[in-house]
């Protein structure tokens, strides 16, 4: 019976975190040029400028949340997508062409002479 007692905070502990209300994922919105639509694996490769307040620009693979997203993917277009990240995940879950003119993601723009990156 000592060690029904002894457990007893802790299962009170868990119940108590299990009842705390879930944080809503965060939105990250970015732009960039597709690289590679990889249907097998539910994932698109994307060139994209800096994400404010969450990385810089690479090229990176991001997940989809819903697989029919990658059918509106084409390599060499330019879009506009929306990240939903979680604690434990970070899917696309919204994608759209972004017509906007201007410079290509800093991951596609060539090495200075010498060829170091400025990291």
């Amino acid at each position: 019976m000592g060690w029904r007692k002894a457990l007893a905070p802790f299962a009170l502990l868990v119940f108590i975190l299990s009842c705390q209300p879930l944080v809503p994922p965060e939105k990250l919105v970015g732009r960039g040029i597709v690289q590679k639509v990889v249907a097998g694996d539910r994932r698109v490769v994307i060139a994209h400028d800096d994400i404010p307040g969450f990385m810089r620009a690479m090229t990176m693979s991001f997940e989809v949340r819903d697989p029919a997203l990658l059918a509106q993917l084409t390599p060499g277009e330019r879009v506009r997508f929306t990240l939903e990240k979680t604690q434990e995940t970070l899917y696309l879950v919204a994608v759209e062409k972004d017509e906007g003119e201007g410079p290509p993601p800093a991951s596609l723009l060539p090495l200075p002479r010498g060829g170091k990156g400025l990291g």
